[in-house]
């Protein structure tokens, strides 16, 4: 279910940086987000030495970020 939002909002932020709608603010936002994914994902794979599937509950955290940008499709394309 996770991975739905995290696509959603790429291709929402792939849109708004198309249409230079893209704020700094928003910047930060992605940069925090992404950081926290790759730690997770680099944490996981240190401690298991093997990919394995990843449950959502490492993830769920810092997706809150994502749904702002989630938010925005249902204000704009409603």
């Amino acid at each position: 279910m996770m991975m739905v939002l995290e696509i959603v909002a790429a291709l929402v932020v792939i849109w708004r940086i198309w249409k230079k709608k893209f704020s700094r603010v928003e910047v930060v936002l992605l940069a925090v987000w992404l950081t926290h994914t790759i730690i997770e994902l680099c944490m996981l794979r240190i401690e298991s030495q093997k990919w394995q599937i990843v449950t959502d509950r490492y993830f769920i955290p810092a997706d809150v970020i994502l749904l702002g940008w989630i938010s925005w499709v249902i204000v704009e394309f409603y």
